[in-house]
């Protein structure tokens, strides 16, 4: 099982967004996410969490307790963002 913070982490890097980029859309610094990827580091509040569920294209219950499949479909959200 993985912890909130490497699912965080996963999703991330699973869809191409950099840390800054990803704290640019949810409106927190980049430090925060660092953070939140940490395993000691702070957690993102619900609001934070579902906006990076969204942003990363996972179920946001698998970002928060791990219970469902991590990717939604293998068909790209047309709000997907792209790092460059």
């Amino acid at each position: 099982m993985y912890t909130m913070s490497t699912r965080i982490l996963r999703a991330r890097r699973l869809a191409n967004l950099t840390q800054a980029l990803l704290a640019t859309k949810v409106g927190v610094h980049r430090s925060a996410v660092a953070q939140w990827e940490q395993p000691d580091g702070t957690s993102p509040s619900v609001h934070h969490l579902e906006q990076t569920a969204t942003l990363t294209g996972v179920y946001f219950e698998w970002r928060a307790i791990y219970r469902a499949q991590p990717h939604r479909s293998c068909r790209r959200p047309a709000h997907r963002i792209r790092a460059s």
